[in-house]
C-alpha cells in the first residue's frame, strides 16, 4: 500500500501517525464512545483510546459472517490465518448473547402490553407484503 502524498510504502511509524490523526479529528466531533456493549453499565470510552485492533477484529468478525474463508481474511487484515477462528469465534459468541438479550426484552415488553392490555402499543407482527 502506497502513501498518496509521496507514493512510498506506508511504514508501521506512518501508518500509526496516520490513524492517531484521524482519532484525534474524529475526537473532536465524537469525544467518547458507548462501552463494550456486552455492559450496559460501563462508562462511555474516550475516543482518544479506540485503537486500530478494534477495527481489524470488527473487520475479521463482518467478513467471517459474510462467509469470506480465513486465508482471505487474513491477508486482507494481517492476521495469521490460525488466529482467523478464534477471532470470529469470539466475537460471534458476543454477538449471539446480545441478540439473545434483544430478542428477551422485546418479549417481555409484548407480555407487559398484552397483560396491561395497551392496545396503543402494537405488538402483532406486520403482514408481508406480497410483491
Amino acid at each position: 500500500m502506497l502513501y498518496e502524498d509521496t507514493n512510498a510504502p506506508y511504514s508501521a511509524d506512518l501508518f500509526r501517525h496516520k490513524f492517531a490523526e484521524v482519532r484525534a479529528r474524529v475526537a473532536e466531533k465524537w469525544p467518547a464512545f458507548d462501552p463494550d456493549w456486552k455492559d450496559p453499565d460501563a462508562e462511555p470510552i474516550p475516543t482518544a483510546a479506540l485503537e486500530f485492533r478494534f477495527l481489524r477484529h470488527t473487520a475479521v468478525t463482518k467478513m467471517t459472517e459474510a462467509g469470506v474463508d480465513a486465508l482471505a481474511i487474513a491477508k486482507v487484515t494481517g492476521h495469521k490465518p490460525t488466529t482467523i477462528p478464534q477471532i470470529a469465534e469470539h466475537y460471534q459468541i458476543d454477538a449471539l448473547s446480545v441478540t439473545a438479550g434483544a430478542l428477551e426484552k422485546r418479549a417481555a415488553f409484548e407480555a407487559a402490553a398484552d397483560a396491561a392490555g395497551d392496545a396503543s402499543i402494537d405488538t402483532k407482527k406486520p403482514e408481508s407484503s406480497k410483491v
